[in-house]
């Protein structure tokens, strides 16, 4: 008798290796979001340490120095012109940048500091204390000046940088031209200290970050210049002067149309683009509107006033550094609406006066030094 041929030869069928990929894709599908999540603690992790490292380099300038903190925007007269410095500059030596901040004191600061392509190699060096690793755009271009993610509180008022490189004086042609406000951390042509943080440094934010801009249509990167809804009276108060009968900041919220903002909205793309420069809309922020939100200002101008807030990839919220050297996660939806007793919300601060409880929510709160706001985040 002959053998009967083998009908169960080794290996799979069509229907087996069909079922054996699909297996393989669930797989892969329920793991790469595990590994994407692992990786962004990760670099939440690194960013929330590069925040810290700010926060300490700002202690320790305050007691190696005078007393006080750097000034979020200084004016410096150097043989090429008046600069527009921000207050990194002077704390690179905390931030294991001695040899940068060298450079630039040894070149009498005629750096370009205001421009986005400077010739000085100092300014164009990317620099990895000012990066967010969640930022996959936080690389400068060819002839680009260094980024930054990282921003300077100005507290609840929308301080402009208007004459801070002309005049006569390095205060611009009068001190009454710049923005005086006091609210924050950090001022322009101010160097406030200690003493002055009568809330507490572990109730108020001196630093967070925000992304560089590689697309300015989108809310957590351009920064709105629409005339129509703040008018550049603007540039000088914080709540309630109005265009029609929407204050300036609803009518900032309502540019935001999902992650874009609005048509019509003309954003702009300064966002991070100069680590030296000490305009708002680089390395400032304000905690008017919360994190996240779209970031308006009153005119085309980089150095006009307005509202910008923080914004990062990290889900749900940004990173914010305290002013002990402590760091805290701020949620997007943190209470920003409140007026915290404040009789009159449409009153704002017209009249400016540096003390004062915050018609801005727990968020303004915790980004003045004298609001006199028992914060809690717990």
């Amino acid at each position: 008798m002959t053998a009967s041929p083998n009908r169960n030869p080794n290996g799979f069928t069509l229907v087996e290796l069909l079922v054996v990929i699909a297996i393989i894709g669930v797989l892969i599908g329920l793991l790469l979001p595990a590994v994407q999540m692992a990786r962004e603690a990760a670099r939440r992790m690194e960013c929330t340490n590069r925040v810290k490292q700010l926060a300490l380099a700002c202690q320790n300038y305050h007691e190696a120095v005078k007393k006080a903190y750097p000034a979020g925007a200084f004016t410096v007269r150097a043989s090429s012109g008046a600069k527009r410095v921000s207050g990194f500059v002077p704390l690179c030596p905390y931030l294991e940048q001695s040899a940068l901040y060298d450079q630039i004191v040894a070149d009498s600061y005629n750096g370009g500091f205001n421009s986005d392509a400077p010739s000085e190699s100092y300014l164009t060096t990317p620099l990895s204390v000012f990066l967010c690793p969640s930022d996959g755009e936080g690389e400068n271009g060819q002839g680009g000046q260094a980024r930054s993610n990282y921003r300077m509180s100005y507290g609840d008022f929308p301080c402009h940088f208007a004459n801070m490189t002309t005049g006569t004086t390095s205060l611009g042609a009068g001190k009454t031209e710049i923005c005086n406000a006091d609210r924050g951390a950090f001022a322009p042509q101010q160097w406030n200290g200690y003493k002055g943080c009568t809330d507490g440094t572990t109730n108020t934010i001196f630093f967070s970050e925000r992304l560089v801009c590689s697309d300015a249509a989108l809310v957590d990167e351009g920064v709105a210049t629409d005339g129509s809804q703040l008018p550049e009276e603007y540039i000088n108060r914080v709540y309630e002067l109005t265009k029609g009968a929407a204050k300036p900041v609803d009518a900032c919220m309502a540019l935001k149309s999902k992650r874009e903002y609005a048509e019509g909205a003309s954003p702009r793309a300064f966002s991070g683009m100069r680590w030296s420069d000490g305009a708002a809309v680089y390395t400032g922020f304000m905690t008017i509107l919360p994190p996240n939100a779209p970031s308006c200002i009153a005119s085309d101008a980089e150095t006009s006033g307005g509202m910008v807030t923080a914004s990062s990839n990290h889900p749900g919220g940004v990173v914010c550094g305290m002013g002990d050297g402590s760091v805290r996660f701020i949620d997007d939806g943190i209470d920003y609406t409140s007026t915290n007793g404040n009789t009159d919300p449409k009153l704002g601060y017209n009249s400016f006066t540096e003390y004062g409880k915050s018609y801005h929510g727990v968020w303004g709160a915790l980004g003045t030094t004298s609001a006199e706001d028992p914060v809690s985040l717990n």
